[in-house]
């Protein structure tokens, strides 16, 4: 995508999936006109905008609300670069990258998904601070992006779009009005023949007219790889990687980062007691007591043992 771009071959505009709290009554407001926030921090703006919570438990972790406050983040920094350097995208997709990396799922902790993180990823990229303060700008002058806040007129506009062009899914690319849906990763290196968006891409051009990346040659075998280009599993360019919990995985099996517990932290669970990381246990009389408690292991047990 990047190639294409500097070439200017295509033009790229992200987009995210933002859900409008309106459906599920997210917004609703007593008789005194009060806010009821029903939907609790899976939303921001009162309601407003929402996303799916990333852990779906709703008691321990990220919330929706994180989810779209980095969305419009990211949509700022868009919008900077558009207005200081028109069609060459590459901050946009060096933020994306660093994003990636060091505030979400490559972090491997869900602790750096956050605003700080996400600002010192923009201050890596200018480092004069300009693209963080006008990120800042964006946010505040768009309507903000708080629990509280009100109407927000670039998650408004995202809202707008996700129902006029019928998107219900993601991921989703669009290529020349026709969308492609499913899934759209393509294991480097990317070729016609391996890539569904690449190949729907070079398809609109003219016989003749396409760019260099339209005829890249399949991908080498794992004879040609080097130790650098195997992934964890032994696959030349493969899909594996390995997660917090020392697995190699796919990002998309069901069991990345499966040991991460609650509060983001490895291995640690709820004690019977519903704490984070507690010292409570239930004992062998099934009585739910502080492990600590130098009665813990006796308490319950009768004369009779």
């Amino acid at each position: 995508a990047i190639e294409l771009d500097m070439a200017n071959d295509t033009r790229f505009t992200p987009h995210m999936y933002i859900l409008d709290g309106s459906h599920w009554n997210c917004g609703d407001v007593d008789a005194q006109g009060n806010h009821t926030f029903p939907c609790k921090k899976q939303c921001t703006n009162s309601g407003r905008y929402c996303a799916v919570d990333p852990e779906y438990d709703l008691s321990i972790g990220l919330d929706g609300m994180d989810v779209v406050q980095e969305n419009l983040r990211s949509l700022c920094v868009w919008k900077y670069d558009q207005t200081n350097f028109g069609f060459d995208d590459v901050m946009w997709w060096d933020y994306a990258v660093l994003w990636d990396e060091n505030c979400g799922v490559y972090s491997n902790t869900s602790t750096n998904f956050n605003e700080a993180c996400s600002y010192a990823q923009m201050d890596k990229l200018k480092t004069d601070g300009s693209l963080s303060t006008s990120v800042k700008q964006c946010i505040a002058d768009s309507g903000g992006y708080g629990y509280e806040d009100g109407n927000n007129t670039i998650l408004h506009a995202e809202c707008k779009l996700k129902y006029t062009n019928s998107i219900y899914a993601v991921p989703l690319v669009r290529v020349n009005e026709f969308l492609i849906h499913g899934n759209i990763d393509c294991d480097p290196p990317v070729t016609t023949a391996t890539c569904e968006v690449l190949a729907a891409i070079c398809a609109g051009f003219i016989n003749g007219t396409q760019p260099d990346v339209c005829k890249v040659t399949p991908a080498p075998t794992i004879v040609t790889c080097t130790d650098d280009q195997l992934d964890c599993n032994g696959t030349c360019y493969g899909p594996h990687h390995t997660d917090a919990c020392g697995k190699c995985l796919t990002y998309s099996d069901p069991n990345w980062n499966a040991c991460i517990g609650c509060n983001g932290q490895i291995n640690e669970t709820f004690d019977c007691e519903g704490t984070c990381g507690g010292s409570w246990k239930v004992n062998v009389c099934g009585f739910c007591k502080n492990r600590e408690d130098p009665n813990w292991e006796t308490y319950g047990v009768d004369c009779a043992g």
